[in-house]
């Protein structure tokens, strides 16, 4: 189901989750992608050279509810419902969740969130 109905542009931005991660009522999924780099510097220490390697994701998901079960785990892998939003070369390997928080209040729902993180050379 639509969250919204967007109006204006020709070609609007995605708007909203279009599904749940981690059976969880997902308010927020952040994927970052990023990359060592290795810098050559002359004499004076300006860099001449540099090179990218070893790319990877950090993604984030936080909801409402207690994450999935057993399959949840550290170490364990995920993936992103919401896959198709990151189009491109935005998402380089497997996720592996390396963090699970899970939050009580005495005034609020039961808040988790879900860390894991991608490398490009690795398998599973």
């Amino acid at each position: 189901m639509a969250c919204a109905t967007p109006v204006g542009a020709a070609s609007p931005p995605a708007f909203g989750i279009a599904a749940e991660e981690l059976g969880l009522k997902t308010q927020s999924v952040k994927v970052s992608l990023k990359s060592d780099i290795a810098e050559l510097r002359d004499g004076c220490g300006n860099v001449i050279n540099a090179a990218f390697y070893n790319r990877q994701n950090d993604a984030t998901i936080e909801g409402y509810g207690i994450s999935g079960g057993s399959q949840d785990d550290v170490s364990n892998t995920v993936t992103l419902a919401n896959a198709a939003v990151f189009t491109g070369s935005l998402l380089v390997g497997t996720l592996f969740i390396t963090q699970i928080d899970t939050e009580l209040t005495n005034t609020g729902f039961h808040k988790t969130t879900v860390t894991a993180k991608s490398w490009e050379s690795a398998h599973t």
